[in-house]
């Protein structure tokens, strides 16, 4: 059955009605499991449609296209040219069973042995499919990267270099990253490359010299609590009218953020004499 799926699948894939909405195939940098980036779901439907008529299965097909839960019932605006007909694209390829209700806990739904075999190939063929607006291949290897985030406390694990565009950041080279610190004068330093050079240091202002003594660490605050209103405008103004380039490492709250800025070494020690006493609210 696995060779037989592979066949139509193949052949959906070499239509550029389908093939055009795949964006690139490959494994993911880090976990190393196999994706598909598609531009849409579009692309998908159409996937789904001409195999399970290439096939022959329009029993299936029918099921599908006629539930009340196909999107495409609702819609009607989207349909795939196979054998010269126009047919209704199907949104879910379980629609095709007749006991499949995807919008209840209680009622168990079956999956025919023919979809369950498409799927299961599917899944071996093409990977976990995932889209062009939440991932992208990574300049330098190839491999696929997430740029937008899945959770609360996600943080990209790649950079955008101008003209090259996404790099994970196993895969920055000191030239990437001097690229970037040179492009980005005044901006946030990513994650993903906040500890991978050298040549730049934060600044530290004594204890005696700080806003409030008690402060057992210098950072500097932004956000909607009281007092939380230091401005790094104006420290990067402040600074670069004294020529000094500087960027910020920080931290993000659910309310607010803390940063630091960061200087190149030998800027250091005259930058922490300009930042003391300085206000940046």
């Amino acid at each position: 059955m696995t060779k037989y799926w592979k066949h139509h699948i193949r052949k959906a894939l070499k239509k550029s009605m389908i093939s055009q909405y795949i964006h690139t195939s490959g494994h993911e940098h880090g976990t190393k499991d196999f994706l598909t980036v598609w531009d849409g779901w579009n692309g998908i439907y159409n996937l789904w449609t001409f195999v399970l008529l290439s096939a022959g299965l329009y029993y299936l097909y029918q099921h599908a296209v006629d539930h009340e839960h196909n999107i495409n019932r609702q819609y009607n605006h989207s349909n795939l040219k196979y054998q010269g007909r126009n047919y209704h694209l199907i949104t879910d390829l379980r629609l095709g069973s007749n006991r499949y209700f995807p919008f209840s806990d209680a009622s168990p739904y079956l999956v025919p042995d023919e979809l369950d075999g498409l799927e299961h190939t599917l899944k071996e063929m093409l990977g976990d499919f995932v889209f062009a607006d939440e991932y992208t291949s990574c300049a330098a290897c190839g491999e696929i990267i997430r740029t937008s985030p899945d959770s609360y406390g996600w943080r990209p694990d790649c950079v955008f270099i101008d003209d090259d565009g996404y790099i994970h950041a196993d895969c920055l080279t000191e030239d990437d990253l001097q690229d970037w610190m040179d492009e980005h004068k005044g901006h946030t330093i990513p994650y993903a490359i906040n500890q991978k050079f050298s040549g730049y240091t934060t600044i530290e202002i004594p204890k005696e010299h700080r806003k409030h003594s008690y402060d057992q660490v210098f950072e500097y605050e932004s956000g909607f609590h009281h007092g939380q209103d230091d401005d790094p405008k104006k420290m990067t103004t402040y600074l670069s009218d004294h020529g000094i380039d500087v960027w910020f490492e920080y931290t993000a709250g659910q309310f607010d953020i803390v940063w630091r800025p960061m200087v190149r070494q030998a800027d250091h020690d005259k930058a922490q004499q300009l930042l003391i006493g300085f206000d940046p609210y």
